[in-house]
């Protein structure tokens, strides 16, 4: 919004705008208008949603069961989605406090997928500190 004015300012815009007639308030009228409705879905988004999306214990539940429903021997960008699945389980297990679970369904994905380059040489070593 600053950014909308700045420009408006260095165009002359905002003084053209004055000049046909148009008080402040209609000029700012749009933005308030804007900035609640931004307001309410951040705070609909804060309050509501992100509370379901931090239970890792559901967030575990489910990518087990995605994981369960991919095969492994698919091409190779089903199998990507089949590591980044992996490792997002893995994550989960972690938040959980059960890194040892973690550990082995890394090592279990990189024994299917060996070249999965992130959960071997950043991932992985970062959860047997």
């Amino acid at each position: 919004t600053l950014f909308t004015f700045d420009k408006l300012s260095k165009d002359s815009e905002l003084t053209i705008f004055r000049a046909v007639g148009l008080s402040f308030k209609r000029i700012i009228a749009p933005v308030l208008v804007l900035s609640v409705i931004v307001t309410w879905l951040c705070f609909v988004t804060g309050d509501k949603l992100i509370p379901y999306s931090v239970n890792k214990k559901n967030a575990i539940k489910y990518f087990t069961k995605a994981v369960e429903l991919m095969p492994k021997s698919q091409p190779i960008l089903y199998r990507w989605n089949w590591c980044a699945t992996r490792l997002c389980l893995a994550q989960a297990y972690e938040k959980t406090n059960q890194k040892d679970k973690a550990i082995q369904i890394c090592n279990e994905t990189l024994k299917v997928y060996p070249n999965f380059k992130y959960m071997k040489n950043t991932y992985l070593p970062s959860l047997k500190k």
